[in-house]
């Protein structure tokens, strides 16, 4: 998609900026950095949160990666996109910008607003092993340019479950030993959730909206947005929306049944329900959750809580149940110097390492956290920062640091040293609890396809295709509602005429052919 013309602009003036990078370029020598020399770097990472109650772990992050950092506060987290857009194509003197997996960086990069990393990557792979391991990755293949330009590493900033909590409680009333593994079984359960311990504001499944029902959609095969932005599937080489799938019509089927049979709280559509505080309240048996587990915030939820991965169905074997949050690691165009370039990249590597991650999601040993002879990771009642409170460390770990430290690795061994890391420290575990945290999460990790399970078309995005698929997913979300709450509703004889509408009416072709193009 072409930008426009105010956009094109400003990238004219921003010339004299572009031919000093290409006069500049990536040179056959490599920089030499003085032992004794502190380079100064800039970074925007949204929602980062200032540094107030953090300055320790800031100080102990320039003195540990011997960099002078100044952090560019985003003011709040609605503009942090608008923010780092305009820092790029203006052309700001700003060394490492974080944007959005949906934000046009390839588009920006083929434009001239952002550094080509490939040639400093390849010159630099014996400094840069994490960022060359991460940028060359082939599950990342689609974030390149189409002569293999890396205008952005992907940072995983946040792998977590979107799944279901299940309440011990009411389990041990119903009389079940085991959780759920399908469909089927998820049925039954609300089933005799609603018979044992139902009623009186109580209910079987606790939800909030459309979103609340990601699970139902991933175990018969397919994949409700949580944005604006339909998502697609290849078959036979022609690309097709999840909205008007087959799997999404069984996905339909079944939480009708669920809604119609009174397992549901009747008020999801309208968000009347606070899902998760009445989970937690103990007044529902079940409820999705995007909250846990998260590879920065692995909560020890006791024994009355259990974690259970989106079920199958007999459409769909091995459903992924997980989702990813990515953060792109930029270098602006306006960055001419080879120096700088490596000085910012070899900072984006040390941030990607074990100590990094720490020091960024559970602060300082001795100041904010303790390890006990057995062992146990304990966060220090005294401390003066938010790090036991904030999943994100105040906005230190939110984007910066890989989940698994030095290599992307999910072994139960390396799943260990990650938990030994995170901020749940309050949650006093011994040794013996850490390594069984590990392996039950190692193993839902490996079902979800290596350490990630990336949508590989998650970065064709654009502006326009945004815009055109308001319609489109207000149109889908109206009507699986009435699909799945309407007293009389045939699915079957309704659902002919919805895909017709979706295509001719409410710019589905229109959002399919947007999707296709910038595919090709």
């Amino acid at each position: 998609m072409r930008r426009n013309l105010l956009k094109r602009m400003i990238g004219l003036g921003l010339v004299a900026v572009m031919l000093m990078g290409v006069f500049s370029g990536c040179s056959d020598q490599k920089v030499q950095i003085d032992e004794n020399e502190t380079p100064e770097i800039s970074a925007f990472i949204p929602w980062f949160k200032g540094v107030d109650k953090l300055q320790s772990v800031y100080e102990e992050i320039q003195k540990r990666a011997n960099v002078k950092l100044k952090i560019i506060d985003a003011a709040d987290s609605e503009n942090a996109f608008q923010r780092s857009s305009l820092i790029i194509t203006t052309g700001e003197h700003v060394n490492w910008v974080n944007i959005a997996q949906d934000q046009p960086f390839k588009e920006w990069g083929e434009e001239g607003f952002l550094t080509d990393l490939a040639p400093y990557l390849k010159k630099y792979k014996d400094e840069l092993p994490i960022l060359n391991f991460i940028a060359n990755d082939e599950l990342f293949e689609s974030y390149k340019g189409e002569n293999g330009e890396i205008y952005g590493i992907s940072t995983i900033s946040y792998l977590q479950n979107h799944g279901l909590l299940l309440n011990r409680t009411w389990l041990e009333k119903a009389g079940m030993k085991d959780v759920p593994k399908t469909t089927d079984e998820i049925y039954n359960m609300l089933k005799k959730f609603k018979e044992t311990s139902g009623g009186d504001g109580k209910y079987a499944f606790a939800a909030k909206g459309m979103e609340m029902f990601d699970w139902a959609f991933l175990a018969f095969g397919g994949s409700y947005y949580k944005t604006s932005t339909p998502k697609y599937y290849e078959e036979n080489g022609t690309f097709k929306p999840y909205d008007v799938s087959p799997m999404h019509k069984e996905a339909v089927k079944y939480l009708r049944k669920l809604h119609q049979e009174g397992l549901i709280n009747s008020d999801w559509q309208i968000g009347g329900t606070d899902s998760e505080t009445t989970f937690k309240a103990g007044r529902a048996g079940m409820v999705y959750t995007a909250s846990a587990p998260d590879v920065r915030l692995y909560r020890a939820t006791g024994d009355k809580t259990s974690i259970v991965p989106a079920p199958s169905s007999p459409e769909c074997e091995g459903s992924y149940g997980g989702t990813v949050d990515y953060q792109i690691m930029t270098i602006p165009s306006s960055i001419t110097s080879e120096k700088e370039i490596y000085c910012t990249l070899k900072f984006m590597e040390w941030m990607h390492s074990k100590e990094a991650r720490i020091l960024a999601t559970a602060g300082i040993e001795g100041k904010h956290y303790e390890i006990l002879d057995n062992g146990v990771y304990r966060q220090l009642p005294d401390a003066e920062n938010e790090f036991s409170k904030s999943n994100s460390g105040c906005g230190f770990g939110y984007g910066w640091v890989s989940p698994f430290g030095d290599e992307i690795n999910t072994s139960a061994e390396n799943v260990i040293e990650a938990i030994k890391g995170m901020k749940s420290q309050q949650w006093e575990r011994t040794e013996e609890q850490q390594q069984a945290e590990a392996k039950t999460y190692s193993e839902w990790l490996d079902s979800i396809n290596k350490y990630v399970n990336v949508d590989k078309y998650s970065t064709y995005v654009s502006d326009e295709l945004n815009f055109a698929s308001t319609d489109t997913s207000e149109f889908v979300k109206n009507f699986y509602i009435r699909a799945i709450t309407e007293p009389v509703f045939d699915i079957d004889a309704e659902w002919d005429k919805f895909v017709s509408e979706y295509y001719t009416q409410h710019n589905g072709q229109k959002c399919l052919d947007i999707f296709t193009e910038m595919v090709k």
